[in-house]
C-alpha cells in the first residue's frame, strides 16, 4: 500500500477513484491510475435513463481485464443513439451486464440477474444483492433475456455500479418503461447508506 499513499501524496489527492492494474511476466508492471470521482444528476436517478442491446459478450466475464475494446465501442454506440449505457447480448440472446454496469430486471416484485458465472462481480453488485434481501426481496439469479425484457416480461430494469449504486434504466432500445422505480430507489439509498458507514 506504500505507492498508494506516495501517489496520493505527490498528487495532492483528497478524494478519488484508484484503478490498479497489474501485468504479470517475468517483470511484472503495476498501474495505479487516479481519477475524479464520478456523480451524475438526480434525474438520472428520479426520471432513469436510456441503453441499447449490443452483440457481444466478453471472453472470460468474471476476470476483470485490460482489454475493453468491446465495452468501448458498445459504449460509443449508446453515446451516439443518445444513451447512457450499452447491455452486451451474449450469443443465446441473453442480456448479462453493461459495459460499465450490472444488469438487474424485476418481473412480478422478484428481482432478476444473471449468475455469478456469467458476469463480472464486485462488491457493488454484492451490496445490491444484500439490500434486495434485506428489503425482502426475492433474488433469481437467472440469464435475462432480450426478447422478454422487450415483450414486457420485466417491469422495472437498473443496472448498478460502483459510481451510480442502482440507477434505473427508463429506455432499451425502443422500448420505455414506465416503472416508479421505488424498489430501485430503495436499493439504492440502502447501499449508499452502507457506503457512508450507516
Amino acid at each position: 500500500t506504500g505507492w498508494v499513499e506516495e501517489l496520493i501524496e505527490a498528487d495532492a489527492i483528497e478524494d478519488a477513484t484508484l484503478r490498479i492494474q497489474l501485468y504479470g511476466g517475468e517483470n511484472p508492471i503495476l498501474f495505479v491510475l487516479a481519477s475524479t470521482i464520478l456523480t451524475y444528476p438526480d434525474s438520472f436517478y428520479t426520471e432513469g435513463v436510456g441503453a441499447i442491446s449490443y452483440e457481444g459478450e466478453r471472453l472470460i466475464p468474471s476476470c476483470k481485464t485490460g482489454n475493453l475494446l468491446l465495452n468501448y465501442m458498445a459504449l460509443e454506440e449508446a453515446k451516439a443513439k443518445g444513451c447512457f449505457e450499452a447491455l452486451l447480448i451474449d450469443r443465446h440472446g441473453y442480456l448479462l451486464e453493461g459495459t460499465r454496469s450490472n444488469f438487474f430486471a424485476f418481473s412480478e416484485g422478484v428481482l432478476h440477474t444473471a449468475p455469478d458465472d456469467l458476469v463480472l462481480l464486485g462488491i457493488t453488485r454484492d451490496a445490491v444483492i444484500r439490500a434486495a434481501g434485506q428489503l425482502g426481496i426475492e433474488v433469481v439469479y437467472q440469464p435475462i433475456a432480450l426478447g422478454d425484457v422487450l415483450g414486457g416480461r420485466y417491469d422495472e430494469l437498473f443496472i448498478s455500479a460502483t459510481s451510480m449504486a442502482a440507477m434505473p434504466l427508463r429506455r432499451l432500445d425502443e422500448r420505455l418503461f414506465t416503472a416508479k422505480f421505488d424498489r430501485t430507489r430503495a436499493i439504492k439509498e440502502l447501499v449508499r447508506r452502507w457506503e457512508n458507514g450507516g
